[in-house]
């Protein structure tokens, strides 16, 4: 009987697994940015390299002075998934007009299972 409780226990165990990540340059463990700004936008790809797929990822960009002090922020989705060791092309708005922008992963699920 426990060795079927077990089992029961490991299979309800989540399909998923999320991360939230520190504000920070916008690298992650598993997840690099690659942007350019444009008129109003900021294309790029996200590159997952991990063995499994990445969902729900969503993108923070901050629009700094000239003294890199924050002026706006915004965050947006990302759209698709992200393939495992793939990737993925993303195009947002920036938050409005700045001295410069920072990008960075704010947060993103693993699928685990089927």
């Amino acid at each position: 009987m426990p060795r079927m409780m077990l089992a029961l226990a490991i299979l309800m165990l989540p399909a998923f697994s999320a991360a939230q990540v520190p504000g920070s340059d916008g690298t992650d463990r598993w997840l690099k940015l690659q942007w350019t700004v444009g008129a109003g936008h900021i294309t790029g790809r996200v590159y997952n390299e991990y063995v499994h797929p990445a969902e729900r990822v969503r993108l923070v960009i901050e629009a700094r002075d000239a003294s890199d002090n924050l002026v706006s922020q915004r965050y947006e989705w990302v759209g698709d998934t992200v393939p495992a060791l793939g990737d993925r092309y993303f195009d947002v708005p920036t938050p409005g007009a700045a001295h410069h922008y920072r990008v960075a992963v704010a947060s993103y699920t693993f699928k685990r299972g089927p």
